[in-house]
């Protein structure tokens, strides 16, 4: 399970959501471009070779690269250059769901920031990627002392606006992360 307090501090390139992404890569790329990797290698050790002629005193380096590495030395992450708010989110929702496999995600006043519109969107988004397939439009979750906390729960069948109480909330929330 996964809260978002704060719709404007959600992080794309998080810790968690990077390592995940870095072990995709990684398999890609161990599954189709061994060679490439194997002959960069090369390349880089030939390199530092040359360079430990051309100085006075030894060095050492490791003799194979590791691809996570290589990920962190040249800064890959998910491209979110110039956009906004309700973007993000949606890019989010798709990457938390993809790479981490979170199953329940909840906005707290998420209301108060997007419209009507981003709202349905949000939601679409999200249960299109419930299980990697197009889903309909399942269900949106309020505690009753509370009706600006919304919760969006992917892991449950077809529901349409349920009402509910704060321990059947938690009750929720331990169920999806089991």
């Amino acid at each position: 399970a996964e809260i978002v307090w704060n719709p404007f501090s959600v992080d794309i390139n998080n810790k968690k959501i990077l390592s995940k992404l870095f072990l995709e890569l990684k398999t890609v790329s161990m599954e189709d471009q061994y060679a490439e990797i194997c002959e960069l290698n090369a390349k880089v050790v030939h390199y530092l070779d040359d360079l430990n002629l051309k100085i006075p005193y030894p060095i050492q380096f490791r003799l194979e690269l590791d691809v996570l590495d290589l990920y962190k030395i040249y800064g890959v992450q998910l491209d979110t250059v110039e956009i906004d708010m309700f973007e993000r989110l949606l890019e989010y929702v798709k990457v938390l769901k993809s790479l981490c496999g979170v199953r329940l995600l909840v906005f707290v006043n998420v209301k108060n920031y997007l419209s009507e519109i981003q709202i349905k969107e949000l939601y679409k988004t999200a249960f299109y990627y419930k299980k990697g397939e197009r889903t309909c439009l399942q269900t949106e979750r309020q505690y009753r002392s509370d009706p600006e906390k919304v919760a969006m729960d992917t892991s449950v069948s077809e529901e349409n606006f349920m009402y509910r109480t704060e321990a059947q909330m938690a009750e929720t929330v331990e169920k999806a992360e089991t």
